[in-house]
């Protein structure tokens, strides 16, 4: 979790610097491989920011926190919990669409133990907790 703030800072630093030792008077050369780094280093810390760092179930609440954030679903808020893939080059990409009453989608692609388990105490909660008051 934490590497990828690191690499994304070293992305940055090193665009910084490139673009201070071209010289003192740096054009738009040395710009930019200060823009190209920047904007992995941004992609990079994004990723970490942006992903659920963990689920905790709460009788009909589901919490799902994030980095500096978290959200709270109620099992009458959700209308359905798949487990769905995009097909890459290299293969398929699991990830847990959480699809909310509003038509909100939610995708939880890297949590621990594994998706599957996840994937499968989340259809059971949420089956076992709607429609109850």
């Amino acid at each position: 979790m934490f590497l990828f703030p690191l690499i994304g800072f070293a992305f940055i630093g090193y665009g910084f610097f490139i673009f201070f030792s071209q010289s003192n008077n740096p054009s738009a050369d040395a710009f930019f491989p200060l823009l190209f780094f920047s904007i992995i280093g941004i992609v990079f810390m994004g990723m970490v920011f942006t992903s659920p760092q963990s689920i905790t179930i709460e009788g009909k609440s589901l919490l799902i926190k994030y980095f500096f954030s978290q959200k709270t679903l109620l099992a009458d808020e959700i209308a359905s919990i798949d487990l769905r893939y995009t097909q890459t080059r290299n293969g398929k990409n699991y990830f847990i669409a959480i699809t909310t009453s509003n038509k909100k989608t939610l995708r939880i692609s890297s949590l621990a133990p594994s998706l599957p388990i996840v994937y499968l105490v989340l259809k059971n909660w949420h089956k076992k907790n709607i429609g109850l008051s």
